[in-house]
């Protein structure tokens, strides 16, 4: 057999829905062959170290898998996709093994898909602006089929702290110009999700440029500065302009005189 069973296990689907708690999710451990084995194109992490597979690899190698992939059969079957595992997949690779053990899923809705994707990367953290967007894409989803599903909720659903969460949600309402220097490291991510509080998309770029170029690390008290001076600079105009047609009346009252 291409896939062997290994032992059954059980898992907590997001909600009791029939549609989400599908027959027989999660309920297996089997041995997968790694050539019908592949990455999930639209997976969370976009970036790979290879020194650390090579260093996963090693450890492998010493001590065996400790957590097994997680992966999804697909129609038509004998095609299973990843949905957590692709840096130990990719260091059983590299290590010439021919299969690799893995915890089976099948009929997942793709919230459900998600939310393991996300809680189940526990290897080596995801980049939080690689992150971003997929627990945006999670917390949309859900709210789009449950009607509400407040932040804290997806909190306990994914083991992913509130800060973490509302960072994400900033994170995807920046220029994408900030998005790329933040995704090039010029910009940390903590001071970066910060110009989300910036409504004018250009202001918000200007304002990361003069962030990187002015300072030799961009830290957050220098992002929370040039905010608060934007918002002041900000009403500041809106009352000059609020209180030129008051001079101008003015002025033309004291002509009328």
């Amino acid at each position: 057999m291409c896939v062997e069973k290994m032992k059954s296990i059980s898992a907590r689907p997001i909600s009791n829905d029939a549609h989400c708690a599908a027959k027989d999710v999660g309920e297996q451990i089997v041995r997968i062959p790694l050539r019908i084995l592949h990455e999930d194109p639209h997976q969370m992490r976009k970036t790979y170290n290879e020194e650390y597979i090579g260093l996963l690899a090693d450890t492998i190698k010493v001590v065996g898998l400790l957590h097994p992939v997680a992966v999804l059969e697909e129609e038509p079957k004998r095609r299973y996709r990843i949905i957590a595992g692709h840096c130990r997949s990719r260091a059983f690779r590299m290590l010439g093994r021919k299969t690799i053990p893995a915890r089976l899923f099948r009929h997942l809705d793709k919230e459900t898909f998600l939310s393991i994707q996300i809680s189940e990367n526990t290897y080596q953290p995801v980049p939080p602006h690689e992150a971003a967007e997929k627990y945006h894409e999670l917390y949309t989803r859900l709210n789009e089929k449950y009607g509400e599903f407040p932040l804290r909720k997806l909190s306990k659903v994914i083991g992913r702290s509130e800060s973490a969460l509302r960072d994400a949600m900033r994170f995807v309402r920046l220029n994408q110009k900030v998005k790329e220097y933040i995704k090039d490291g010029v910009l940390p991510y903590g001071a970066g999700v910060l110009l989300s509080e910036v409504d004018d998309s250009e202001a918000q770029n200007q304002m990361a440029v003069r962030a990187i170029l002015t300072n030799t690390k961009v830290l957050v008290k220098h992002m929370e500065n040039m905010i608060q001076s934007y918002h002041q600079s900000k009403v500041q105009t809106s009352m000059d302009d609020c209180s030129l047609p008051r001079k101008r009346r003015l002025n033309w009252l004291t002509r009328g005189a």
